[in-house]
């Protein structure tokens, strides 16, 4: 069982004890290939997804816009905070969006926060956190 257990570790699908049952084999074999199908598919209809809807609501056609697009293409990836800053009515909540959904993290909790009208020190103990006394 060791064996087994390193090679699962080690990225394999399943295993098969000895003495080799054809049955249970070929199910196996089955279930392997139904997988490997299904994430085939789960990705093609994600790349439809992103390439329908990966910037839905941000409109337009010029240099700027394209700028926008492709700076949120190249944080996308990382896998540090990002803050999104910009005067009201300009479309922040999009980007922070768009950026979240071409993310590894697409599949968490994606939040908010509207510091707009909030003091300084108070904006701060939200964002920190705040410890008595300090």
């Amino acid at each position: 069982m060791p064996t087994a257990k390193a090679a699962l570790q080690g990225g394999a699908y399943d295993f098969i004890e000895k003495p080799l049952d054809v049955v249970v084999f070929r199910n196996l074999v089955q279930r392997a290939a139904e997988t490997v199908l299904l994430r085939h598919q789960n990705a093609s209809l994600r790349g439809q997804v992103d390439a329908a809807f990966g910037f839905e609501g941000i409109i337009g056609e010029s240099a700027a816009i394209r700028k926008v697009i492709d700076t949120i293409r190249q944080v996308a990836p990382s896998t540090i905070p990002v803050l999104v800053t910009g005067e009201s009515g300009t479309g922040k909540e999009l980007v922070a969006k768009a950026i979240h959904q071409h993310s590894k993290r697409r599949e968490r909790r994606f939040a908010t926060f509207n510091a707009a009208g909030q003091s300084e020190s108070l904006l701060e103990d939200q964002l920190f956190g705040h410890v008595r006394g300090a």
